[in-house]
């Protein structure tokens, strides 16, 4: 049974809840349903559009599957060995030719890079972590990155290699104090990457991927999710800050027991779900960026069905959301007019 609930991880960050007592009426409609598929391994993320948008990878619980998301065309499937069954994080990246994951095995961290054309690992990088590695991301200039959990006397370090040979690029910290998944992040434009630092700064660091110095740290924050430019990010506090002087440009207050996973790539409004008696109820909404009111709601079950909302593509018109009463089903909609 797939555990469910008020933390859940979301590309490398973890989903704010935020509980506020007012209600927003809003426009309640259902789903226009374009394709969906079962079977999904449990744990989050599962389903993951691609960079452009133009294609889903879904995490099965022992292959790979690279449909094409207007349809669900089956591209490409990566059949994963047994030994590579039970790794700790996944990513995909932003060229589509690769997926990434990360492994613990007999105290040894490694992360494996997976082609999609032809279902081969490409490499495998041997890592000096002491624990598991739960967050992990690529770059889109050939860089990978990965967040160690914290350990007891070590552990919870920062790593950044490249793809091509596996060569160690970057290594800093310890950055975490506790074993929360997720928390790196690259920018769009690969100039930046947002990292989880509950170590020292308790909040985001910002660095620089020319020279590794720090080009912003946000406090009392986590990472959530980059704006497309590049120039600024949302954190889990759910304010958009400008990176480079730190400017609050949007700062939103969430009406109701509220779950966020995605911000719209046009920057205006978050997708989100519900949250009763701390489960997920069977609705989904966006929420405006503007002042947190709630736009529109989205009821896709029956009453007593919990529904989780997913991502957004890029080019803003499609949508994931799931369900998940034990193997989850993942849903691909189409983007309403909002």
């Amino acid at each position: 049974m797939r555990a469910h609930g008020i933390e859940r991880m979301v590309m490398g960050g973890l989903v704010l809840v935020c509980t506020m007592t007012a209600a927003t009426a809003a426009r309640a409609t259902t789903p226009t349903g374009v394709w969906q598929a079962g079977g999904i391994r449990t744990g989050y993320p599962n389903a993951i559009f691609s960079a452009d948008g133009s294609v889903v990878l879904l995490a099965k619980p022992t292959t790979f599957e690279v449909r094409r998301a207007s349809d669900g065309v089956l591209l490409n499937t990566v059949t994963l060995p047994a030994a590579s069954q039970a790794y700790d994080a996944m990513a995909f990246s932003p060229d589509k030719t690769l997926i990434g994951l990360t492994l613990f095995n007999n105290a040894i961290g490694t992360i494996e890079i997976w082609k999609v054309s032809n279902s081969t690992l490409q490499r495998t990088i041997t890592t000096d972590a002491v624990r598991n590695m739960k967050g992990l991301d690529f770059s889109s200039n050939g860089l990978v990155a990965s967040r160690e959990r914290f350990a007891y006397g070590g552990g919870g370090y920062l790593r950044v290699y490249r793809v091509s040979d596996g060569a160690l690029v970057r290594k800093s910290g310890p950055v975490a104090r506790n074993s929360a998944p997720g928390g790196v992040q690259f920018s769009p434009n690969a100039q930046y990457l947002a990292v989880n630092d509950s170590f020292s700064l308790m909040g985001v660091t910002v660095l620089r991927t020319s020279d590794w110095g720090a080009a912003r740290n946000i406090t009392g924050a986590n990472v959530f999710s980059w704006v497309s430019d590049s120039a600024s990010m949302w954190t889990d506090t759910f304010q958009q800050v400008r990176i480079s002087d730190g400017a609050v440009l949007k700062s939103v207050t969430l009406d109701g027991a509220t779950g966020v996973t995605a911000v719209t790539p046009d920057n205006r409004f978050l997708f989100a779900y519900d949250l009763v008696n701390g489960g997920a109820s069977n609705t989904i909404k966006f929420v405006r960026t503007s002042d947190g009111g709630t736009q529109l709601v989205y009821t896709p079950a029956a009453s007593g069905t919990m529904v989780w909302s997913n991502q957004v593509n890029a080019p803003h018109t499609l949508l994931t959301y799931e369900i998940c009463p034990s193997d989850c089903t993942v849903y691909i909609a189409k983007m309403p007019a909002l």
